[in-house]
């Protein structure tokens, strides 16, 4: 019943977007192109439709695309109209009118903002009326009543412009204190921003003007202020803040302003410098040496100087073991001889960190590493290990690879009991794993499938009970209103308040599943897949854990879609690759964003740079290369299927391997191969890969693609590492968990793969 009710709003949520598809169409137009004809079109439909709510929301997204277009009286009157017969929106046309009416009258301007915020945080634009009623307020001349309106409602504010807003309010007010302890706030907590320029400004003016009663700034805020230029970029301007610093304070913020000098070269690439400076900095603080000692490896591992690298990490093993840049130096180090696959340095590194760090999760990190080492070295003690770090670490992502491999060795010590009980365990308690797809496959080859799990196994594992709430599509009323306006606003082609309405929803009073699908539904329709994925992802982000029997059908072809199926059908027939596979890449690397771009400048579905494109564009005879080519979807499908397919054929038909290029660059894949590849099953080739985002990477494709297979059809995509296996049994594909949107994701492997020759 409750899924047929769920069903039945649904449809008429949809029903009303669609029953709103020329008004959308209209307002959409006027928004791209705010010309004379656009705007008379959406104008005589809201004529047409005076009264009804549909003339409602057309005056809306008129008040909306007028505002966009600096036509301020027209904005306010269609808002005003808005307002008068859309009640469910009344905070948005509220917030229209204000925006208007700044330029025509502050004081009511305020007067609309601040009716807006009827009731303090239950609308996704409170913060933006509030603001506006501040900005009205200063322009009118009444300081005091945008203070009274900012001071109480500070969280509803975005950053930095609304902490900075209400610092100009109290300033112009004349609480030149509190203005500047507001404006203090802006300049050391967003460094990087406008904003903080001009408080800088306003700052120096009010040392002045207060003298001896100017709040003197905190050594820590001087302190965080230079961390977050240093991250952000800005280390030359941080070294030059932190060199004044270290003269003005005194004792441990001293030697920690001084340490920060030797991090920031450190992250502006001066390496050697850095090196110098630490190597001869001294500083009585305990944390602060730490820190110096932690940079101070880090940069010779940069240089490639392992054996005094590791001298440093055994100085901070000694002298800060309980400290945090003692735990980073292991794992750093560890790391880098794990890239460089020498398991005598690195095994005890992790061991080590392990040992030392046994409650961190990087400690169970560096646990997994070294259980990981003992099952591939065949030593007797891996199933101890890999039980261990289950029971030690029962939140750890690895404990479905460890459940996975405790199978593996049962099986392989002919205990196939033993090992069902395993497999069923991560089929129960990871469902959206890459290996639970691994499982699945051994569940039903024998002898597994013909034996009952092992009772005292089954009991052990109990442990590992999902403690994921199950989904609830079924709308409360406060979901069923947020779903309500946003379908309001859908249908008035304001697509981005519409999305924004549901993810405020979903942090505030509604349900997030039943909210993920609405948001995934109506950016569907409009053709934007990519927000209906990261919807997905962002209201509802535990649905990986999520059993596919356990949501609706159509809530996993919202997140698994296949927009351009036709095209991935033909191009992967073309190449001999199963669109699923293709689908799951895609999924992965543009969240099906055709115009999606990386930092490294790869763009469209598969992701393709434009020098590689131009070379695919002259091996597949496209004519001569043009960019708009990689945005172009069956353009770019058939590049990315053509490279897709020359990997496989180079690296044996492998796709593990495949993908390992693709995401790494063909170098790295190759000389993998020569590491691990030989003799080892994919779960087990995959696990051996040292990159964390390519062996997570490929788990994720893998899993995408089984469940792509499940969802629309279609054969399993290999799993055998064994040479030559493109298409076998259900051993198929996989993942691990998650997967953040991937326009930006692969730079350093899609330059690799770019520099390719192809046959």
């Amino acid at each position: 019943m409750k899924r047929t009710r769920r069903a039945g709003f649904l449809l008429l949520l949809l029903s009303g977007v669609c029953a709103g598809q020329s008004l959308r169409a209209l307002s959409e137009a006027y928004q791209a192109k705010p010309s004379a004809a656009s705007r008379a079109a959406l104008a005589r439909f809201a004529a047409a439709q005076a009264g009804n709510q549909q003339g409602a929301l057309a005056q809306l997204a008129l008040a909306y695309a007028d505002l966009e277009a600096n036509r301020p009286e027209s904005a306010a009157a269609a808002a005003a109209k808005a307002r008068q017969t859309l009640p469910q929106l009344a905070d948005y046309a509220l917030l229209l009118e204000a925006q208007a009416l700044r330029k025509l009258s502050p004081a009511t301007a305020a007067e609309r903002a601040l009716q807006a915020v009827a009731r303090p945080g239950l609308s996704p634009v409170d913060g933006q009326a509030l603001q506006t009623a501040a900005w009205a307020l200063l322009e009118s001349g009444d300081a005091e009543s945008a203070v009274r309106a900012l001071q109480p409602n500070l969280a509803l504010l975005s950053p930095p412009s609304g902490p900075a807003l209400l610092a100009r309010s109290l300033h112009a007010a004349n609480q030149l204190g509190a203005a500047a302890l507001q404006y203090q706030r802006v300049y050391f907590d967003y460094p990087l921003s406008a904003e903080a320029a001009d408080a800088a400004v306003a700052l120096a003016r009010l040392r002045e003007q207060l003298g001896g009663g100017y709040p003197p700034a905190l050594a820590q805020d001087i302190l965080a202020r230079a961390r977050k230029l240093i991250s952000g970029g800005a280390g030359t301007r941080a070294i030059a803040e932190l060199a004044q610093a270290a003269g003005e304070l005194g004792g441990p913020e001293s030697d920690a302003a001084r340490v920060l000098i030797g991090v920031a070269r450190y992250f502006l690439n001066q390496n050697q410098a850095a090196v110098d400076y630490l190597r001869g900095l001294r500083v009585a603080t305990g944390e602060a040496d730490a820190e110096r000692l932690y940079y101070l490896a880090q940069g010779l591992r940069r240089l490639e100087r392992f054996d005094g690298g590791l001298a440093i990490v055994e100085q901070l093993r000694s002298q800060y073991p309980r400290s945090e840049y003692t735990l980073r130096a292991l794992v750093s180090l560890a790391d880098a001889h794990l890239v460089r696959n020498e398991p005598e340095r690195y095994v005890p590194l992790y061991a080590s960190c392990a040992g030392m760090f046994p409650k961190e999760v990087r400690g169970g990190y560096c646990h997994w590493k070294l259980a990981w080492n003992e099952y591939l070295t065949q030593r007797g003690s891996a199933a101890a290990r890999l039980e261990e770090h289950i029971e030690k670490f029962p939140r750890s992502s690895k404990v479905p690879a460890a459940l996975y491999f405790l199978g593996r060795l049962r099986e392989k010590r002919g205990d196939a009991a033993v090992a069902r009980a395993y497999y069923e365990a991560i089929a129960a308690r990871f469902p959206g794993s890459y290996y639970n797809v691994q499982a699945q496959r051994r569940l039903t080859a024998a002898p597994v499938k013909q034996v009952r799990p092992a009772p005292a196994t089954v009991q052990y594992l109990r442990l590992l009970a999902n403690d994921v709430p199950k989904p609830d599509f079924a709308p409360d009323a406060a979901t069923r209103a947020r779903m309500g306006r946003a379908g309001l606003l859908a249908r008035a082609g304001l697509s981005a308040w519409a999305d924004g309405e549901l993810r405020f929803g979903a942090k505030t009073d509604a349900k997030g599943a039943a909210l993920a699908q609405a948001l995934a539904e109506m950016a569907s329709q409009r053709g934007d897949h990519a927000v209906a994925v990261r919807g997905i992802k962002a209201l509802a982000p535990e649905y990986l854990s999520w059993d596919l029997k356990e949501a609706p059908a159509g809530f996993w072809k919202l997140a698994f879609p296949m927009p351009y199926r036709a095209t991935l059908e033909k191009h992967g027939a073309e190449r001999s690759i199963d669109p699923n596979l293709l689908a799951a890449l895609i999924r992965q690397e543009s969240e099906f964003d055709p115009r999606a771009v990386s930092r490294a400048k790869a763009v469209g579905l598969t992701q393709i740079l434009p020098g590689t494109g131009r070379e695919l564009s002259r091996k597949l005879k496209l004519g001569p290369y043009r960019s708009s080519m990689l945005t172009t979807p069956d353009t770019n499908v058939r590049m990315g299927a053509y490279y897709l397919s020359w990997l496989l054929s180079s690296l044996d038909g492998r796709y593990d391997a495949a993908l390992a290029a693709y995401n790494a660059g063909k170098t790295r894949a190759v000389r993998w191969l020569d590491w691990f590849g030989h003799g080892l099953e994919q779960a087990e080739f995959i696990e051996c890969i040292p990159f964390t985002e390519t062996r997570d990477y490929i788990q994720i494709v893998l899993r995408n693609a089984d469940i792509y297979r499940r969802l629309y059809g279609g054969e399993p995509v290999a799993a055998s590492a064994g040479a030559g296996s493109r298409m076998l049994d259900s051993s198929s594909g996989a993942h691990t968990t998650g997967g953040n949107a991937a326009a930006n994701r692969h730079a350093g492997g899609r330059q690799a793969a770019g520099a390719v020759p192809f046959p």
